[in-house]
């Protein structure tokens, strides 16, 4: 995995990090679905909040790899 796709949390002796839990998407969609889920004026549908969770997570990648 490159940089931006990597774990979020990785660990490991010397060189070699372990490739253990969350990716670095998967951390920044459940933070942008918590957000989401937070609001309180919440009316979105549970998948439709999670396709624009995953959608955030990338465009933030993105604009980070630049």
């Amino acid at each position: 995995m490159n940089g931006s796709q990597g774990y979020a949390y990785p660990h490991g002796a010397g060189h070699v990090p372990y490739e253990h839990g969350l990716t670095k998407r998967e951390l920044i969609a459940t933070v942008a679905m918590q957000g989401l889920l937070a609001r309180t004026n919440f009316s979105l549908m549970e998948e439709i909040a999670a396709q624009q969770a995953v959608r955030a997570a990338d465009a933030l990648i993105a604009e980070l790899s630049k």
